[in-house]
């Protein structure tokens, strides 16, 4: 089980480094999310989130713009499907991103594993319903901005 835990992690690993810094294609459009950011003195608990209607039960951080999405085939020894993601930008901190998604997914119902921090980047991932769900959360600072991909997949 551990094994295919960790092929399935370093998979989505995979597919999330490559979209970092790719920017958006000819046929993406940049779409921005309708709610506020949060101010420099509202936490992240207490900053609204936009429910998306892909994966309601991921939060969407305020003021996000969507930038790309794609999808990906996983190796088969890992029992998922293939694994959607979405890229999106923000000015906001990586920080302040960050914590936002280590209190909010928790909240929604997903158990999270050891996040990996480091000045440039932030990678959680999580699991639902016995590991039924996978997601996985990357936080990237890049060119001033700050990149958040987030991924899914749910077992085959």
């Amino acid at each position: 089980m551990k094994t295919k835990l960790l092929l399935l992690v370093i998979s989505a690993l995979l597919v999330g480094v490559g979209l970092v810094g790719c920017g958006p294609k000819n046929d993406t459009t940049q779409t921005p999310v309708t709610t506020p950011a949060p101010s420099e003195t509202t936490a992240a608990k207490t900053a609204p989130s936009v429910v998306s209607p892909v994966w309601p039960d991921i939060p969407i951080y305020p003021s996000l713009t969507t930038i790309q999405r794609t999808s990906q085939p996983l190796p088969m020894a890992t029992g998922y499907a293939n694994a959607e993601f979405r890229v999106y930008e923000t000015n906001d901190s990586l920080e302040k991103v960050v914590s936002f998604y280590k209190d909010r997914m928790a909240a929604n119902g997903w158990e999270e594993f050891p996040w990996t921090d480091t000045p440039q980047i932030s990678m959680g991932s999580y699991s639902k319903n016995n590991l039924e769900h996978m997601a996985w959360v990357w936080v990237v600072s890049v060119e001033g901005k700050t990149q958040v991909i987030l991924g899914r997949a749910s077992k085959e």
